[in-house]
């Protein structure tokens, strides 16, 4: 950085400092003559000073798919649950309740079951074990179908729900268990799984 002595000559052609001037500052330099002060300053301060003017805009990218499956989802629980009303919802809730067993399609269920069973991404010793889940091994992946994942519970150590879910947003939005899509789908498609337990990405 020059001294005052040299910007005032920059700025005023070389003509003596008057005395009425009083002390000459670098930062009134910087305010009445805002050019010369950037150019005798140094080449990095330059290129801060010419960072600061960049917009850091950040270009998210919208997920129409993704969004669609959501919308679709929220948009019927707003008509069940905040359009409707109360004397629907009352009816509504007890239906579920006395004929739940009746709306399920045991079959669809089965199926979903019988897959979970079958892979070795489950392991329902080790799911009795880590969250107290009592009962056969059908009935241990029946948990994990219908609920454990909603909790984000592992099917085994060799299989991270949470972690399925943030790699695939189109899983995350859409009414399925993650190891069932997995097996199904994720497989086929070369979709990478990472192990619950620290482990590091595969293909299983």
């Amino acid at each position: 950085m020059k001294s005052n002595e040299s910007l005032f000559q920059d700025a005023f052609d070389g003509l003596e400092t008057p005395s009425d001037f009083g002390a000459l500052t670098q930062g009134n330099i910087k305010a009445l003559y805002p050019e010369i002060f950037i150019k005798n300053t140094s080449k990095s301060r330059r290129a801060r000073l010419a960072s600061t003017k960049v917009s850091k805009t950040i270009v998210k990218v919208f997920d129409e798919q993704a969004y669609q499956n959501s919308a679709k989802f929220y948009s019927d629980a707003l008509i069940r649950y905040r359009y409707s009303s109360k004397f629907y919802r009352v009816c509504r809730k007890l239906a579920a309740t006395v004929f739940k067993k009746i709306f399920l399609n045991n079959e669809a269920m089965g199926k979903d079951i019988q897959t979970i069973l079958a892979s070795e991404l489950f392991d329902s010793e080790w799911y009795r074990n880590q969250y107290g889940i009592d009962g056969s091994p059908s009935d241990i992946a029946k948990h994990y179908l219908l609920d454990g994942y909603t909790r984000l519970n592992d099917p085994s150590p060799h299989f991270s729900t949470k972690a399925y879910l943030e790699a695939n947003s189109d899983v995350a939005t859409s009414p399925i268990n993650p190891l069932v899509h997995y097996l199904n789908h994720g497989f086929q498609e070369k979709r990478k799984i990472v192990q619950a337990l620290g482990g590091v990405s595969r293909n299983a």
